[in-house]
């Protein structure tokens, strides 16, 4: 999705259902095989992808890579996470 959509300028990519890539992570909130949550930089977003036998493969600064069978994301931003 391009960036536009996204409140702070980080993007996220899913690839066939089966693994996404976030850039503009600030951090990781929550982390199982069922869900993954991420606060994004910028305005600050909360990510939330859910699936099964989700995987963090590549955290590096910024840059998140997830694997396994995602069913759905969402956003929330400013005091819908909080």
């Amino acid at each position: 999705m391009p960036a536009e959509a996204f409140p702070g300028g980080w993007t996220l990519t899913v690839t066939d259902g089966a693994g996404a890539y976030i850039s503009g992570c600030a951090h990781i909130l929550s982390y199982s095989k069922q869900t993954i949550s991420v606060m994004t930089v910028g305005e600050g977003a909360a990510l939330e992808i859910v699936g099964s036998g989700l995987d963090i493969v590549h955290y590096s600064g910024a840059d998140i890579s997830i694997r396994g069978k995602i069913t759905s994301f969402s956003i929330s931003v400013g005091e819908d996470f909080k």
